[in-house]
């Protein structure tokens, strides 16, 4: 749950939306898409809890 506040809301969920497949889009102005780190810090987590091998995702 830490991970989906780990930025402004709703970078990590729109992101993480993306990674699940869904077609979520990029966030509108002002919000800018998830640093590099925060990116892979989110990844790592879903994939700790085998979220994205459920959803066929890389």
């Amino acid at each position: 749950m830490n991970i989906m506040f780990s930025d402004v809301n709703p970078i990590p969920i729109k992101t993480a939306m993306n990674l699940f497949g869904f077609e979520a889009g990029e966030c509108k102005l002002p919000l800018v898409p998830m640093s590099a780190k925060g990116y892979h810090d989110l990844k790592d987590c879903l994939a700790k809890y085998d979220l994205l091998d459920k959803y066929h995702v890389d």
